[in-house]
């Protein structure tokens, strides 16, 4: 839970096109049809892109953050390497469901090879 809350805001968005891809893509492995693949692609685009916003997004909030927290007397490099850790958790998400999609696809695609031949 604790890894979620570090991500923020922008995990909810990382999460749902994921969730949506893996779910796309759990479907075309059950019925393969190749006319699927076009929308688990773009889903999957759509995850990676809100998986870099949210990682931007939390580099954002660190750096404008930072300038207060030394003004009160605080260190910068142990908030940046905290701020940095946390802002990597978009990442670790959406690029670890991503791969899942595409293992998925991959039991897909190799459903749905015989029938191409056939």
């Amino acid at each position: 839970m604790q890894f979620f809350l570090n991500g923020g805001v922008p995990m909810l968005a990382v999460l749902a096109f994921a969730i949506a891809a893996l779910v796309a893509a759990i479907r075309f492995a059950m019925a393969p049809d190749a006319r699927k693949v076009g929308a688990i692609v773009c889903l999957s685009i759509a995850a990676m892109l809100s998986t870099v916003l949210g990682f931007i997004t939390d580099v954002n909030a660190v750096c404008s953050h930072a300038n207060d927290f030394v003004e009160s007397g605080g260190p910068l490099a142990p908030l940046l390497i905290q701020g940095l850790a946390e802002s990597l958790s978009p990442l670790i998400l959406g690029f670890g469901l991503l791969t899942a999609v595409w293992l998925v696809m991959a039991v897909g695609y190799r459903r749905l090879a015989p029938r191409i031949a056939a």
